[in-house]
C-alpha cells in the first residue's frame, strides 16, 4: 500500500470518527435538553402548585380576618348605639280626665306618652334626673270654670323656680298658661309641678290640655 493510499485511508477514518463523535455529542445534548426540560417543567408545576396552595391559605385567612373584623365592627356599632340610647333622656306626660287640684299639691300627670331614660314617675308626678346635664322642662295648664285664678310652679328639690298664673275665673274660662324652664341638674335631682293655688282643670279627649314634658340637651 502506497503512502498516498495510507494517507487517504487515515483521513477517511478520522472523518468517520469525527462524524460519529459529533452524532453522539448531539444525541447526548438532545437527551440532556429533554431531561432538563422535564425537570424545569416539573419545578415550574411544583412552584405553581405551591403558590396556589399558599394563595388559597391566604384567602382563607383573609376571609377569617374579614369575618372577625365584621363581628368586631358590629359589636362596636351595637355598643355605640346602646351608649347613645342610654344617654338620651326625654319624657312627656298628660292626664286625660277632668280633675280638680288642691292648693299646695304636686300635680301628677299619669298618662305617659314618652319616657326615654325612665326619669318620670307617673305615680308621684316627679321627674328624677338619671344623669348630670342641662334639662329643658315645659308645662301647660288649662283651667276650667273657677271662682278665682290658678297658679303653678316648677319645683326643683323642694324649691320653687317659677310661679305661673292661670286665669280661671268664670269670666275667663278655659284660659291656658304655659311656661318652660332650663335647669342644670345633677343625677338624682328632682323636678315636679306644684299647684300653689289649685282649682278645676279642663280636659278634652286624649289629653294635651295639661302637659308636663322635659328632655336632656
Amino acid at each position: 500500500m502506497t503512502p498516498f493510499v495510507k494517507f487517504i485511508l487515515f483521513v477517511a477514518v478520522n472523518l468517520i470518527i469525527g462524524v460519529n463523535s459529533n452524532a453522539v455529542s448531539l444525541d447526548k445534548r438532545a437527551n440532556f435538553a429533554k431531561r432538563a426540560d422535564k425537570s424545569t417543567l416539573y419545578n415550574i408545576y411544583t412552584k405553581i402548585n405551591t403558590l396556589e396552595k399558599a394563595l388559597k391559605n391566604q384567602e382563607t385567612r383573609n376571609q377569617k380576618r374579614t369575618k372577625l373584623l365584621r363581628g368586631v365592627l358590629k359589636s362596636v356599632i351595637g355598643i355605640d348605639s346602646n351608649l347613645e340610647s342610654s344617654e338620651k333622656v326625654a319624657f312627656t306626660a298628660t292626664f286625660t280626665k277632668y280633675m280638680t287640684s288642691k292648693s299646695g299639691q304636686t300635680l301628677v300627670f299619669p298618662h305617659i306618652i314618652t319616657n326615654v331614660g325612665g326619669g318620670y314617675n307617673k305615680t308621684s308626678g316627679v321627674f328624677k334626673a338619671p344623669r348630670d346635664g342641662v334639662y329643658v322642662f315645659f308645662c301647660r295648664i288649662t283651667a276650667a270654670i273657677n271662682a278665682g285664678d290658678l297658679y303653678f310652679e316648677f319645683i326643683l328639690n323642694g324649691s320653687a323656680k317659677t310661679t305661673n298664673l292661670v286665669f280661671g275665673r268664670s269670666a275667663n274660662r278655659y284660659r291656658i298658661s304655659s311656661n318652660s324652664i332650663v335647669l342644670q341638674l345633677r343625677q338624682g335631682d328632682r323636678v315636679w309641678i306644684k299647684m300653689s293655688v289649685g282649682g278645676n282643670h279642663w280636659n278634652s279627649g286624649v289629653g294635651g290640655d295639661q302637659t308636663f314634658s322635659g328632655y336632656l340637651l
